[in-house]
């Protein structure tokens, strides 16, 4: 069974784990669309975008430690009660913030995709980290974030898997082209 995330307007969904004190608020995972996979790009704060990357479906290169070119659809607007998170762009839509304890990584369904309107609805679905018997994943497993170091800010993608990397953009302290 799923349950909603708790959000108020306007603030990003806080997903809490006892053992870490990190709250995702960017996802990229590869979906469905009709009959072709895409790589969406979610990012779910002030600021944040929702991309789109049709040359990279399964999200491999990404994975891989490749650049994310994703091309920006949507810009987050809010996040209403109930865990619904809203977009307006190009395309319109929304997403829907479940948590679901079974899970150990996070899932997104395109449940409704209009070309004509451009407009868009998915599920997101992450993984209820509190559930676990021992709270020992960070999921998602990499995380795009800026940073201090010294006097300049510097944008960080943290990836924590096996053959993961820890990459420095110093150029886009934002983190917004990462």
């Amino acid at each position: 069974p799923s349950d909603k995330l708790s959000s108020t307007p306007s603030q990003s969904p806080i997903l809490s784990c006892p053992s870490f004190g990190i709250n995702p608020n960017e996802y990229t995972l590869s979906s469905r669309v009709g009959k072709s996979n895409h790589c969406y790009r979610i990012q779910l704060r002030n600021g944040g975008r929702l991309l789109v990357d049709t040359r990279d479906p399964r999200c491999t290169t990404f994975n891989s430690g490749g650049a994310y070119n994703g091309k920006i659809y949507s810009n987050y607007v809010r996040t209403e009660p109930g865990g619904i998170a809203i977009y307006e762009g190009t395309w319109n839509g929304s997403i829907e913030l479940l948590q679901d304890k079974s899970l150990i990584e996070a899932t997104l369904e395109v449940t409704a995709n209009n070309v004509n309107a451009k407009t868009f609805s998915m599920t997101l679905v992450v993984p209820d980290c509190g559930a676990l018997p021992i709270c020992n994943n960070i999921i998602p497993n990499e995380y795009t974030l800026p940073a201090a170091f010294g006097k300049s800010n510097y944008c960080y993608r943290i990836q924590v898997r096996d053959g993961g990397r820890l990459l420095v953009d110093t150029k886009d302290p934002g983190g917004t082209n990462f």
